[in-house]
């Protein structure tokens, strides 16, 4: 199985019946997606070394045809899959996954050979709610008219933006704002990948070289190099603390000045469950779990 470049330099270290449609009284448990609309069991993808969590897996209907796509919110779009050498870069197909079908949408076609028929990114999601039950192993979207009335109440609520098609979310770091970091389901077993300055900021390290981890992979077929240390300091997503957790850079990846400073993948939230908000609200949304109290 190939999932996307980030799982693969992480790893080498170290279908589902869609659910019935349900009443605008639906809730969202304490601890998981309960009675949501839109929602469908996705599977964890394991790594090559067997590592558990490594990739999310849900189920898509393209043109009707069901098929097993990584969920990757950094991906720019829907990725088609093929071993077949195809004329045409790009498709028009109807795309169909949880309570969300989209007519005529613009996909990508990839030549890949892989067990997953592709990859879907947020684009299809926009102006949509999307909930991920990281317990429950459940993954809903759902139109925001079938939203509960009280969808979101005792969540940690974090204002985020969209670019590019990824979803920005502030992050913490020792009590300045980093506007710059987006959240990657693709990244799943990572908790923070970072460009050169804030990594030198986050770990105290000049050099890449004084690494405390220092890990060979893959991207696409090519070799790349990922360096780890420990964090120093306090960084939080909302109130969730990285602290003790390790902080990831790739030379080779693109992050650049303004627009991308780094990621966090699945791992702060493996207990939780997630929500994307993708209406004008633009929120990211954290519920606690059974040991926390929600919010008043």
């Amino acid at each position: 199985m190939k999932l996307k470049l980030l799982i693969h330099i992480f790893l080498l270290v170290s279908f589902l019946n869609p659910n019935t449609t349900f009443a605008r009284t639906g809730v969202l448990t304490k601890t998981g997606a309960g009675d949501l609309p839109g929602c469908v069991d996705f599977k964890w993808a394991k790594g090559p070394g067997g590592e558990e969590k490594a990739g999310m897996l849900v189920p898509v209907k393209i043109n009707g045809k069901q098929e097993m796509f990584q969920l990757d919110t950094a991906a720019p779009s829907v990725y088609l899959y093929s071993t077949k050498p195809h004329d045409k870069k790009e498709a028009i197909v109807n795309v169909e996954i949880g309570g969300i079908k989209i007519d005529k949408f613009q996909a990508q076609l990839h030549d890949k050979n892989g067990d997953e028929g592709g990859t879907i990114g947020l684009d299809p999601f926009l102006g949509n709610i999307l909930v991920i039950d990281f317990v429950q192993t459940k993954f809903c979207a759902f139109k925001p008219s079938e939203a509960p009335e009280n969808f979101g109440k005792g969540s940690n609520r974090i204002s985020g933006n969209m670019l590019n098609n990824k979803f920005y979310v502030p992050v913490n770091i020792n009590g300045q704002i980093e506007q710059h970091m987006f959240y990657d389901s693709g990244s799943s077993l990572l908790p923070l990948l970072v460009y050169m300055p804030l990594w030198q900021q986050l770990t105290g390290l000049q050099k890449v070289e004084d690494a405390t981890k220092i890990i060979k992979g893959n991207s696409w077929g090519n070799e790349v190099s990922i360096y780890g240390a420990p964090i120093k300091g306090d960084v939080k997503i909302g109130k969730i603390s990285l602290m003790n957790e390790f902080v990831y850079f790739v030379p080779s990846m693109d992050f650049y000045e303004v627009e991308q400073h780094g990621l966090f993948g699945n791992q702060p939230f493996f207990d939780k469950t997630i929500a994307l908000d993708l209406t004008s609200n633009m929120q990211f949304l954290i519920f606690p779990n059974k040991t926390e109290q929600p919010k008043k």
